[in-house]
């Protein structure tokens, strides 16, 4: 009787453990965003990370939601480490926690098909990343390298061309 009831028991989880899917998190993540106006043009996003499966296959492909904007995710060569990207300009780029949900393309599927039918996603993300940023303030110099340049080479002249007349008035 108690081998029947193991034996069931197995049949049972041995049924439904495929359907539980796996999901997979995120480790060693890595996260930037630009924090100097000065030196960059637009404001840069970016989260690096490995996947962690439980032991199970890693997804071919991931894709990324920000703020209801879809983004790929790149994958290194060697399939160990993912990467996602993006660029705002510096007034768009507001200070806070922008969420990164990062999803399969099974969820990804669910997600889109979701949102074109304006219903609520029923599949969430397989993880979350939370980067946080700091608005790119304009650090350094109160004046731009080129003017100072510029004044050096005016200063140089000048004191060159006061040598110059000194040495041909003797």
């Amino acid at each position: 009787m108690a081998v029947s009831w193991h034996l069931c028991l197995f049949s049972l989880l041995v049924i439904v453990s495929p359907c539980l899917g796996v999901k997979c998190s995120a480790k060693s993540v890595s996260r930037y965003s630009t924090s100097n106006a000065i030196l960059e043009i637009e404001t840069t996003f970016l989260a690096s990370f490995q996947l962690d499966c439980g032991g199970k296959e890693k997804p071919e492909q991931l894709h990324a939601i920000i703020n209801d904007k879809p983004l790929s995710v790149a994958r290194s060569e060697d399939g160990s480490k993912f990467q996602v990207s993006w660029v705002e300009e510096h007034k768009a780029a507001t200070t806070g926690i922008y969420k990164i949900d990062i999803y399969d393309d099974a969820s990804y599927a669910s997600y889109r098909k979701a949102k074109r039918s304006g219903s609520n996603v029923s599949d969430g993300p397989l993880f979350s990343i939370n980067l946080d940023h700091k608005t790119a303030s304009k650090q350094g110099l109160w004046l731009q390298t080129e003017f100072i340049a510029v004044v050096g080479i005016i200063l140089i002249w000048w004191y060159a061309s006061n040598i110059k007349s000194k040495l041909h008035e003797l």
